[in-house]
Parts: structure tokens; C-alpha cells; sequence
């Protein structure tokens, strides 16, 4: 979870702010209310997890 995204309510609760459909902070990031930057770095520290747990 991104931290300081607690008002954003994505459609799943388990969302990862990939592709999801209904993903709030991705829609937050498109339309400039969230950085683009922060989701950008969120996403790749979720995929270096994710990797090293391989």
C-alpha cells in the first residue's frame, strides 16, 4: 500500500495499483493528484519483492 493513499478506495482490497480495474491511486495518478513519480517507485520496490521472493 502506498503510504498516505488511506482516502483513496480502490475496488479490491488486495489491489497491487497495477492494472487492476478500479484502482484508485492509479486514477489519482493520471488525473494529478497523486505523483506519478511515487506510483512509479512504488511499483518497482512491489516488483523487486516480488522478485527476490522467487
Amino acid at each position: 500500500m502506498l503510504p498516505n493513499r488511506r482516502h483513496l478506495q480502490c475496488r479490491f482490497a488486495n489491489c497491487k495499483h497495477r492494472d487492476e480495474p478500479g484502482c484508485a491511486v492509479r486514477r489519482a495518478a493520471e488525473q494529478g493528484k497523486l505523483s506519478l513519480r511515487r506510483l512509479h517507485s512504488y511499483l518497482s520496490l512491489l516488483e523487486t519483492l516480488e522478485t527476490e521472493r522467487r
